[in-house]
């Protein structure tokens, strides 16, 4: 697991693999977690190196791991901090 994000509401799990193949076992931290509902993640990210990386892992857990290129999860993490200064969120 590279990021945990607690917030009060939230449990958000970034798990980052920067390289051409970005699959994860099922013994993967991220996995677990999102299968344990005593862990109380909310959402789930491998954050991926190819541009069209994109989708639902296969993995079969309580919540989704989302599957998301790194540019596009840093133009929506970018997209979300401007709305957080200006008062939108």
């Amino acid at each position: 697991m590279d990021v945990v994000i607690d917030l009060p509401h939230e449990k958000i799990l970034c798990e980052v693999k920067y390289r051409k193949n970005s699959h994860i076992p099922f013994s993967d931290a991220i996995v677990e977690l999102c299968s344990d509902e005593k862990s109380k993640v909310t959402s789930a990210f491998l954050i991926t190196k190819q541009t069209d990386d994109y989708g639902i892992t296969k993995h079969e857990t309580k919540v989704p791991v989302f599957r998301i290129p790194a540019i596009a999860f840093l133009y929506l993490l970018g997209k979300a901090e401007a709305e957080g200064q200006n008062g939108k969120m």
